[in-house]
């Protein structure tokens, strides 16, 4: 019996793989969250075959969760998510997921990537399949600049200096904010630029909202976010 743990934030696309899982004669849902903490605890507790996961998770990125995961336990990762990027799907990869599977693929094809990541083979959602072996052979074999890989994660100072810049603060700011030195949140700025490969802040920040890191909601959140209580975390 192959047993899923389901980490995704939206309810009914939860209740739609647990019914197709639930028709399964080999397979069995062992546990459920809504968001990349709960779900990593429910990893933890319940020890899955196989993890779906979606990128787009509302606390955590779920490139983040999916390292984890796979840094901690024995369990294969099934990546699921609306943004059909070649890029993206190469990034997940590179962080250890057994399969990438878009949400709007026939339902048929979850059970596929369920079965393949099991028996650890990789399973890619057939519209997407040669443009990501090709971009994941190139990179296996590239390394960025100063030796930064491009499946390095970001870490959790570096997410949220990210957060701050898709809210408009200068590198003053975030300092202060952060109560660390003007060097550290410049250290913070280029290593973001690395990791995501991105060409600049503004291009950091789209690439930030793809991979999960930030809400789209917190480029438009600037005022609330001054008026937050923060404690520091660098």
């Amino acid at each position: 019996m192959i047993k899923v743990v389901i980490i995704e934030d939206e309810s009914l696309l939860r209740l739609g793989i647990k019914a197709l899982i639930d028709r399964e004669p080999d397979m069995e849902i062992c546990g459920e969250a809504g968001n990349g903490l709960d779900g990593l605890k429910v990893v933890q507790q319940s020890h899955p075959d196989v993890v779906l996961v979606d990128i787009g998770l509302p606390d955590i990125s779920g490139l983040e969760v999916t390292y984890q995961i796979k840094q901690h336990t024995d369990s294969k990762v099934v990546i699921i998510t609306n943004h059909r990027n070649e890029e993206l799907a190469d990034l997940a990869l590179s962080y250890g997921a057994n399969s990438f599977i878009l949400k709007k693929t026939d339902i048929v094809l979850i059970r596929q990537a369920i079965l393949s990541s099991y028996k650890n083979d990789c399973f890619i959602d057939p519209s997407m399949t040669k443009q990501i072996i090709d971009n994941h052979n190139w990179r296996k074999y590239h390394i960025l600049r100063k030796g930064k890989k491009y499946n390095e994660p970001l870490s959790t100072c570096e997410t949220e200096v990210l957060r701050m810049i898709a809210c408009g603060l200068s590198n003053d700011e975030i300092a202060r904010k952060l109560f660390v030195t003007l060097s550290t949140v410049k250290t913070h700025a280029n290593n973001i630029l690395i990791k995501l490969n991105a060409r600049n802040r503004s291009h950091a920040i789209i690439k930030g909202i793809q991979f999960g890191y930030i809400n789209s909601l917190d480029v438009l959140e600037q005022e609330n976010f001054f008026g937050e209580k923060f404690d520091p975390v660098c």
